[in-house]
């Protein structure tokens, strides 16, 4: 059996491999941020949107499932990911929006906390799964 189908949980192999590609793709153009520090006026215009954000710290405690739902809610997609979810291939159909997301933030006033506190949900796990990836090395 090829390790692209073997479940690894709920998901397959196949799966991991598409989130990776995902994070690939998100780490990328988080990596193409250090650019807009560069021009005055794409970094004037990120800075004034960010000033007008609430505060997200509350966004923290949520778990990333939790955040999903958030986000999906802002983003409008929350029936979809709801019959998604209850679908025959979960994974499968909530993989398929993402590419739905919309590349602007929403007008949802609670967008960008919420996108603050998936990266730091995100970095947390990169930053956990290393840790567990050297200790394991030893």
């Amino acid at each position: 059996m090829d390790w692209r189908s073997q479940r690894y949980g709920r998901i397959t192999g196949a799966e991991i491999e598409q989130w990776l590609e995902i994070l690939n793709e998100v780490w990328a153009e988080r990596e193409s941020w250090k650019e807009l520090a560069e021009d005055d006026e794409k970094i004037g215009a990120f800075v004034g949107k960010l000033v007008q954000v609430p505060n997200w710290i509350n966004f923290y405690n949520d778990t990333l499932v939790e955040l999903i739902a958030k986000i999906a809610i802002a983003a409008g997609l929350s029936d979809k990911l709801i019959a998604g979810a209850t679908s025959a291939e979960p994974t499968v159909e909530i993989l398929n929006l993402i590419d739905e997301l919309p590349d602007e933030a929403p007008e949802h006033p609670a967008a960008m906390p919420l996108a603050f506190a998936m990266i730091g949900n995100l970095d947390a796990i990169a930053t956990y799964s290393r840790s567990i990836a050297l200790t394991s090395a030893r």
